[in-house]
């Protein structure tokens, strides 16, 4: 089960097996404070016994930030890395680096309690993802529509961008405004191929604000609408292309014209297919 900061931060037990598989700041208009936000997550091992177990990613993603909350014994803290995933991501009908690192980890645990290396390659193997994650919606209109709805830190933004790079001519970006820092992300598209970037309300101001403070080549846009968004990357895109992808992949959560990640990643879907 995946738990967030919010069904953390009251729990007064811990599961046997924890798994961290990263740390970023999230929810800091609630949470107010950086440390606060960690130590609400730190509950996913605070109140472990020292026989059980913590899994985490190492050396990467700020996983041992919360590690270091564990009470666990040293011969019970199980680091991975990529080179503990039992396939090759090509292998795999998954995309991105982080999900070389998530294929490891799952396969840690899987290891601990004792499945064998076969079963769970060949569960890897057919897994086919979720919806909303970095989810291919196919091509229309000459351009590759990318669902990565669940994007709601710029992080996860920015992770998409490293798993398709080039091929993004447009990316659609922006939603609720949390405080975000967007340095980071206005650093990578400035520096990317990238032709298009299209902003959302609230945020979008903001990103935008990130991007202008560098040097940079791309067209900003800003629209308060799904369709508005889609028919501008229709609009933008360059015919000669044949590799181009739109991604929408928002680093804001959604709430502020959404009910939910998933409401806005099929309002895209429906914007493609009525464009």
């Amino acid at each position: 089960m995946e738990m967030s900061s919010f069904q953390l931060m009251n729990l007064t037990v811990s599961p046997h097996i924890a798994v961290i598989t990263s740390f970023f700041p999230e929810h800091l208009d609630y949470h107010v404070t950086l440390k606060n936000y960690e130590i609400a997550k730190a509950h996913i091992v605070m109140n472990q016994k020292k026989q059980e177990d913590i899994v985490f990613s190492s050396n990467v993603n700020n996983a041992k930030i919360i590690a270091a909350y564990a009470v666990v014994k040293m011969e019970n803290r199980r680091e991975y890395g990529e080179s503990d995933a039992p396939v090759q991501l090509s292998d795999t009908h998954l995309q991105g680096k982080h999900n070389l690192l998530n294929i490891a980890g799952a396969w840690k645990v899987a290891e601990f309690l004792g499945v064998e290396r076969e079963t769970a390659v060949r569960a890897i193997k057919k897994f086919k993802g979720l919806a909303h994650r970095l989810q291919s919606l196919g091509v229309l209109h000459g351009i590759k529509w990318i669902n990565d709805a669940i994007s709601t830190i710029p992080e996860s933004a920015m992770a998409a961008l490293a798993t398709f790079g080039d091929h993004v001519e447009t990316i659609i970006l922006g939603g609720q405004d949390r405080g975000n820092d967007f340095t980071g992300l206005g650093a990578v598209i400035a520096d990317s191929q990238i032709k298009n970037v299209i902003l959302f309300p609230e945020s979008g101001v903001r990103i935008k604000e990130a991007l202008e403070k560098r040097v940079h080549t791309q067209d900003i846009h800003e629209v308060d609408s799904m369709a508005a968004a889609v028919k501008l990357a229709i609009k933008r895109h360059d015919r000669e292309r044949k590799d181009a992808i739109c991604l929408l992949s928002p680093a804001s959560p959604s709430y502020n014209m959404y009910k939910n990640f998933e409401e806005k990643g099929d309002a895209f879907a429906q914007a493609i297919r009525k464009a």
